[in-house]
């Protein structure tokens, strides 16, 4: 966990959009929700964003840090702050509004 911290930290002193999926290995929508982000993460090369997955049942302090109570859950974080978070599964175009958003502010 130090070492998603330390990358998390990197990140989001770069003005990174740093995006963090909260899911379990057992949980059927956030097997849905893997493809989706990895098909954005695949066409957002280039562009300041960063992705990170935590397994709740493996990071429990950090997801209760991070207040989640339901998965998936995705946060999206700038300068160290959560500025928007989609919970459930969504459609791909849910995701792309919202990094769309948070890059253009």
């Amino acid at each position: 966990m130090e070492q998603y911290k330390q990358e998390a930290a990197n990140n989001l002193a770069a003005g990174t959009l740093v995006i963090i999926c909260f899911s379990a290995e057992w949980c059927g929508p956030c097997r849905g929700l893997h493809p989706i982000l990895e098909k954005i993460a695949s066409e957002s090369v280039g562009k300041k964003i960063a992705f990170f997955e935590v397994n709740v049942d493996e990071q429990k302090e950090f997801t209760a840090e991070m207040g989640v109570r339901s998965i998936p859950v995705v946060h999206f974080m700038k300068e160290g702050v959560s500025v928007d978070k989609i919970v459930g599964l969504s459609r791909k175009e849910i995701y792309e509004d919202t990094i769309k958003k948070h890059l253009t502010v």
